[in-house]
């Protein structure tokens, strides 16, 4: 099993429909998406219960989002990995759960690492993008989508996408000034078959024009499938200081569960385990020895500082910055840092201490214009 991502960081700068920018990502990276596939995942699921289960999920996703689903259908044309598989992947927590073979507690190693700044001076945001090994060789979307008769709206994003998936459960800044990270939760009981899945609910907060937009997304009718913490950074136009906000997000029989929490003045940091709301949740033993390591650290003074902090690796079995060691069952893809004062995301590709804080993407966050990639490849 590989310990870290081989190939350079992709990038596409994309428009169209929603179906266009799919199909154009599909296309384009089209080897890292065949290379991240194991079909074998639909033939083990290719039961009674196991197909009842996939056809609830896509009946919801098809009815509340067409137009996310035809742009994983325009993924799955683009690359030649069939919709089914992908649609699986995209669900599979929620997938696996209801289906009973695998319990919650061992399901994926998805867990990142977010480190959230905001004092008189500075307004940063920093993800460390953990997933397994086969899907570590991800790419950037700068996309452009243009409306269409499903989708009203018109999307301008930059986000970091695994292989195949659609945009949003990363790390993303859209043309509205907000930017968004992902840490996945593990709250027990996921029964409920007629609900949106989590990252087809991540890639339609992409869309999102303000905080009331956000909560409006989220809780959707017939709400969220599974758990998972919103960190959201909210620059309004022309002013300086920006706004930051945790948001645990629960299902529940009746729909999507909130808790809205204002990030004050200083330091906090997210990892995967529920901080405020009362959920009976697993606490992985990954995520809590993170956040031990975490709270060791003094209050970081600025973007180096949280820099070292994400590429800490002095805890052996459960580092910050991970590389797929036993027992941890992860590998750090990359790293996206936010400078929201000013208007700059940086991606990092290895460990940043290691490659001396080198990003290989810069984006300029006020218009979404790329400014620097250095190592671009298919």
């Amino acid at each position: 099993m590989a310990s870290a991502p081989s190939l350079p960081i992709g990038l596409i700068d994309v428009r169209g429909t929603n179906y266009d920018v799919g199909h154009q990502m599909g296309q384009t990276f089209k080897s890292r998406i065949q290379e991240a596939a194991n079909l074998q995942l639909v033939r083990d699921y290719d039961t009674p219960l196991g197909n009842e289960i996939y056809s609830s999920y896509l009946k919801v996703a098809e009815d509340v989002y067409p137009h996310y689903v035809r742009e994983l259908q325009g993924i799955a044309d683009g690359s030649g990995i069939p919709f089914r598989y992908l649609f699986l992947k995209l669900i599979t927590c929620e997938y696996q759960s209801l289906l009973g073979d695998v319990p919650l507690k061992s399901i994926g190693g998805e867990g990142c690492t977010d480190l959230i700044l905001n004092s008189e001076d500075q307004d940063i945001i920093v993800h460390c993008e953990d997933t397994k090994p086969d899907m570590a060789n991800g790419y950037i979307v700068h996309a452009h989508i243009q409306p269409s008769d499903s989708n009203p709206r018109e999307e301008k994003f930059v986000s970091y996408c695994d292989p195949g998936m659609l945009p949003g459960s990363t790390f993303a800044v859209n043309a509205h000034g907000i930017g968004m990270t992902n840490n996945r939760l593990y709250q027990k009981g996921i029964t409920n078959k007629n609900a949106i899945a989590r990252k087809l609910l991540n890639r339609a907060l992409l869309s999102s024009e303000n905080l009331e937009d956000t909560i409006r997304i989220i809780k959707t009718p017939p709400g969220i499938a599974s758990a998972v913490n919103l960190n959201l950074v909210i620059k309004e136009r022309g002013r300086g200081k920006a706004s930051f906000y945790s948001i645990e997000i629960s299902h529940s029989p009746d729909g999507s569960v909130i808790d809205v929490a204002h990030y004050k003045d200083g330091f906090s940091h997210y990892v995967n385990m529920y901080q405020r709301s009362n959920v009976d949740q697993i606490k992985k033993e990954g995520s809590i020895h993170r956040a031990t390591r975490l709270q060791e650290f003094s209050k970081p003074k600025g973007m180096k500082d949280m820099l070292d902090m994400i590429s800490d690796t002095s805890n052996t079995k459960y580092p910050i910055y991970r590389n797929c060691t036993p027992p941890d069952i992860c590998t750090t893809a990359c790293v996206g840092a936010y400078d929201v004062r000013n208007d700059r995301l940086y991606i990092f590709r290895e460990n940043p201490r290691e490659c001396h804080y080198q990003p290989v993407a810069v984006f300029n966050t006020q218009d979404l214009t790329q400014e620097t990639f250095t190592t671009f490849s298919p």
